[in-house]
């Protein structure tokens, strides 16, 4: 398992990146368009003026973080990794159901 990680890993933290910033983007047409609210008391008050910004920020910050810890802390680093995958995998899902809905059916 370890070495799967240890193989894959950039890939994997490319990928939570674009997660990451592609539930800023569905948060922002959802929440804009009057169809939902941003769930996160911090972010709130962003949605529509820095929002992406924020989530590009803190993306960049969390793959630096991980990239060095992929060195020292390989475990801790994989399972931080794997943890945020399978969260903002649900996250993006979750809202990308939210902007079909309102999409196609309403």
């Amino acid at each position: 398992m370890i070495n799967h990680i240890v193989r894959c890993f950039p890939y994997y933290l490319i990928l939570l990146v674009v997660l990451i910033v592609g539930d800023g983007l569905i948060t922002n047409a959802v929440v804009s368009s009057g169809y939902g609210i941003e769930g996160s008391v911090l972010l709130s008050p962003l949605v529509g003026t820095a929002l992406l910004a924020t989530k590009c920020a803190g993306a960049t910050i969390v793959a630096v973080m991980l990239s060095q810890w992929y060195y020292s802390k390989t475990r801790i680093a994989g399972f931080v990794l794997n943890t945020g995958l399978i969260l903002y995998g649900l996250l993006f899902i979750w809202n990308a159901g939210i902007f079909y809905i309102e999409e196609s059916v309403l």
